[in-house]
This record gives C-alpha cells, structure tokens and sequence, in this order.
C-alpha cells in the first residue's frame, strides 16, 4: 500500500499525529530536500521501514537548517492500524538518536498540523557569560558582553500585535502576504542564561533569529530600545550590518491547536 500526500487509496486509511523531539544539528532543515539530510527524510524513511508504506509527512512548522525542537507537531495518512504506543515505540526503534517520537495519536482524517495550528512558540537561549560552555554550546548561541536585559524588554515590547514582518526575513512567501500575529516576545534571564520567548501564528524564514539579533544590539546598548517599532512603522529600513543569531540556540518548543492532542486517546 502507498500513501501519498492526501490521496487515500484504502478506505480504511486513518490518519496519524507525532509529537517530535529532534537535534536539528546534523540537517538542513524540517522539509525535504534532494541533496542534503532533512527532518522530514529520516521521519518518513522510518514509517516505511516500520511499515512498508511510502508516506508522504505534513509538518506544522517548517524549521531551518540546525534549528532544533521540543514539539514539532507532524501528520501522515496510514493503512496500518496500530495503538498510539506502538507507533511511538516502532518509530524510535528506526529513528535516529537524535529525533524521537515523544507522543502519537489518531486523528480525524481532515487534521492538518499546519493550517490547524493556531500559533508556534519558540525559545532562544543565550549563554551570558564571560567563557563560553562546551556543554551548552549545541543548545544556546554565547555571548559574552553582559546584556541589558530590561532594555532588550523594552525593545521587543513593540513586536507584540498584527505586523508585516517581511524586514526581518531573508525571504518572503511567495505569492503570499508577509503580515503575522505575534502574541508574544519576551526576554528573561536565569542565572548566566537568556532565553527570547516567541509566540505568534507563523513566522517568515529567519524571523526569529534576525529579530532576536536586533534585540541583541539593543541588550548590548548599541541601538535605541525603539529602533524595532520604527522598523515596524516604516521609519527606517532594517540594515544587514544588524546581522543574526546562529540557529543553534533556537527551539521550536510547542505548537497550539484547538484541541489537540486530543483528550481522549483513541
């Protein structure tokens, strides 16, 4: 039996939704790509070995290359009619050590754990200190010079609402508008560790760790705590000498649905 996308060719074909754990360190992104090793990939390479079935994975954030993940949401139309603890189980058992299956589910066959999802929260988290940690060093971006941690609040509070954010991406959608709802965008320090959080209804390629750069130069007191609402209203223009964050430190920690996961396991 092969499932493909959303063509259900077996009427007794249902649909499954993993919560997923990964190391984004060793690929090139979530999404699949010919020449180079994805999250996707090894996922799906993973349900055809456990199964035999060619499956194509819908995921409900697309996150770049070394960016890594608590609770990427994913989604794919099967004919093999397991329990949810089997499927996580078989999955880990192909997986490699750095993705693992933390949940699974049956889901209604019209979920999509992209266009269902209502927001995506991620993390940064930055190493403040005067030496770097090789502990850390795959989790977190390091910087050394102290940051100023109630400026960079400040900074960040005029992210908060519906913008176009199109100035801190390296590319726009396609065809597609550039606007997104941001719910949230703080900063907070624990001990010698800052961590950004970002909540919104999607984000553009690069948004988060440009933004989070610029937020970084204000921390470090070399721009005005306004210089992100002016780039939001136009004022000025987001220069590349502001450069951006490496994708190490970013973590795509939950995705928020309606009602999902379900409440009642099936």
């Amino acid at each position: 039996m092969t499932l493909t996308g959303d063509i259900i060719n077996d009427e007794l074909a249902y649909r499954v939704a993993l919560i997923t754990e990964y190391d984004g360190a060793n690929y090139n992104g979530f999404q699949f790509q010919k020449n180079a090793p994805s999250i996707q990939e090894k996922l799906e390479h993973a349900i055809l070995r456990f199964t035999k079935e060619e499956v194509r994975i819908r995921g409900a954030s697309r996150t770049d290359s070394g960016v890594h993940a608590k609770g990427q949401v994913v989604d794919f139309l099967t004919g093999a009619s397991y329990s949810p603890a089997t499927w996580t189980r078989a999955l880990n058992y192909y997986l490699p050590h750095d993705i693992k299956i933390k949940g699974s589910y049956r889901v209604d066959l019209d979920f999509h754990s992209r266009k269902d999802a209502l927001s995506r929260t991620y993390i940064y988290t930055i190493l403040n200190d005067s030496t770097p940690s090789p502990l850390l060093r795959g989790q977190s971006d390091w910087i050394a010079s102290e940051l100023n941690i109630e400026a960079m609040r400040e900074g960040c509070r005029a992210l908060v609402g519906t913008h176009d954010v199109s100035q801190f991406s390296i590319r726009l959608p396609k065809g597609k508008s550039a606007v997104r709802c941001i719910k949230r965008w703080n900063v907070e320090r624990i001990g010698n560790l800052v961590y950004i959080e970002s909540q919104a209804s999607g984000f553009l390629q690069r948004q988060i760790l440009n933004t989070n750069g610029l937020l970084v130069r204000i921390g470090k007191e070399l721009e005005s705590t306004t210089v992100v609402d002016e780039i939001l209203r136009g004022s000025i223009i987001r220069e590349p000498k502001w450069g951006t964050l490496k994708p190490q430190g970013l973590c795509l920690q939950s995705v928020e649905y309606l009602d999902f996961p379900p409440r009642r396991v099936r």
